[in-house]
């Protein structure tokens, strides 16, 4: 009985404890609300100090602070390479609410998220077909504006993706026409098997076949499914880390996507998938044909390969045989045509417009000269020019028919044109009929006195 009226009295005592803090507590509150009373010290919100302020003394504090911190705000939000800063429309304040309702020591402002202008800003960065949990994300948001932090923020889409938008689908296709015989590419397929690509990291064709031990995989067939391989890589955002091509022209429709697979001669083709999911590789022998078929979760970008071509002619080189007959060729090597094929790959948004255009390659394939073989023929007799027709020039140490033909005259006499004060020249080869003439010339030179040693000699000298 006693234990009774104990617990009647402790519970009596308890409730009008209760009340009386319950009471002193929302009185305070009351007061503040309508007399306006101030704020105790150190309270702030983002570098805006309110201590001692008043809460209609506060609203146009915060309000300016408000909007100073949505031209400087750096909420950005990206999915899969593209990036978005959200607009200050974006965030819708509550202030007297939020200074109303704050708790001692600290302030935290209410906002709200537009969620039509979150959307515009989403699509984007993201394709259409891609759900997001939008409510997680403006929560997150939130988070950054109720304090007005003035950190940067980027929110990374992928992180609030819907899982049943993050179902796979197909990406590329390639296909490659294949010989009539296809039971080895067959057997190579079934070796290989599908090929999955993990997130941000590196393929290497060569790494994966050393994994398959027992695979001897015929060179010529390898390097047709890396060809198709190559080509829904080119079709997507994976970038290609190594490359090779043959040195034969390929066919018209491998043009651009050439590749030459070697383990032995360290020749491989290794790519890097930088989206965060994995991808993989179907291949599929359908009519004939190779198709390859790459599967994943959708790009946020549409790409295009285009490849531009140039031809370059063969020379041609003679060689000379003294086997074969003068008018006899053999054609040693036929000539084939060099190429130069450049291929590059373009992006695209959603909208169709063009986000980027890259360079993949510049293939060039030699020309082939040909080579042909002739046979020696004579040589012409060179003949001696005409001095008599017109534009015949004669050499220095050249003779004229006319020179041939005095030298070739026993006792002629050549007489040399008159100089221009009517003196006769020597005779160029003097007989016997010339002995009067010598001995003018040979009296002229003694009356001028001037050869004393002269060619005539001296004047007691037999003639010379």
């Amino acid at each position: 009985m006693k234990n009774q009226q104990g617990l009647k009295l402790f519970f009596i005592l308890f409730c009008s404890t209760a009340f009386l803090v319950a009471f002193a507590q929302v009185g305070a509150f009351a007061f503040t609300s309508i007399a306006g009373e101030s704020f105790s010290d150190g309270i702030q919100i983002s570098n805006v100090d309110l201590s001692g302020k008043s809460i209609s003394e506060a609203v146009p504090l915060v309000k300016e602070a408000i909007k100073s911190w949505e031209k400087a705000q750096t909420i950005k939000i990206h999915y899969k390479g593209n990036e978005q800063l959200l607009s200050s429309d974006t965030f819708q304040f509550f202030v007297e609410e939020s200074l109303q309702a704050s708790v001692p020591g600290q302030i935290i402002l209410k906002v709200a998220v537009n969620r039509e202008k979150l959307l515009e800003s989403i699509d984007e960065v993201a394709p259409s077909g891609v759900q997001f949990d939008i409510e997680q994300i403006s929560n997150e948001i939130i988070s950054y504006a109720s304090v007005l932090s003035e950190e940067p923020a980027a929110l990374d889409l992928q992180n609030y993706e819907i899982s049943s938008s993050k179902e796979k689908t197909r990406i590329a296709v390639s296909k490659v026409k294949l010989p009539t015989e296809t039971a080895g590419i067959a057997e190579l397929l079934d070796a290989l098997g599908d090929i999955t690509l993990t997130p941000v990291s590196q393929f290497s064709m060569n790494k994966f076949l050393e994994q398959k031990e027992q695979l001897q995989a015929n060179p010529v067939y390898l390097n047709m499914v890396a060809s198709g391989i190559y080509e829904v890589f080119l079709k997507s955002d994976f970038e290609v880390i190594e490359r090779h091509i043959s040195s034969d022209v390929p066919v018209k429709e491998r043009i651009g996507y050439d590749i030459n697979i070697s383990q032995g001669n360290n020749l491989d083709l290794v790519v890097f998938n930088p989206n965060d999911q994995e991808y993989n590789l179907e291949l599929t022998i359908e009519n004939g044909i190779l198709v390859v078929r790459l599967f994943g979760v959708p790009l946020s970008a549409k790409f295009e390969v285009t490849v531009e071509t140039e031809e370059f002619k063969p020379k041609t080189i003679k060689r000379y045989n003294p086997l074969l007959k003068p008018d006899e060729i053999k054609v040693e090597q036929e000539g084939k045509n060099g190429l130069l094929a450049i291929v590059t790959r373009q992006s695209f948004d959603e909208k169709g417009g063009l986000l980027n255009t890259e360079l993949i390659s510049e293939d060039f394939y030699s020309p082939v000269h040909k080579i042909e073989i002739s046979g020696l023929k004579p040589l012409t007799t060179n003949t001696v020019p005409d001095a008599s027709s017109p534009g015949t020039i004669i050499l220095p140490g050249q003779e004229s028919p006319d020179d041939r033909s005095g030298t070739s005259q026993q006792g002629s006499v050549t007489t040399p044109p008159s100089s221009e004060g009517g003196a006769v020249g020597l005779p160029a080869n003097p007989g016997t009929d010339g002995e009067g003439e010598k001995e003018t010339d040979k009296d002229d030179q003694k009356d001028s006195g001037n050869d004393k040693d002269g060619i005539w000699g001296k004047p007691n000298e037999d003639e010379k």
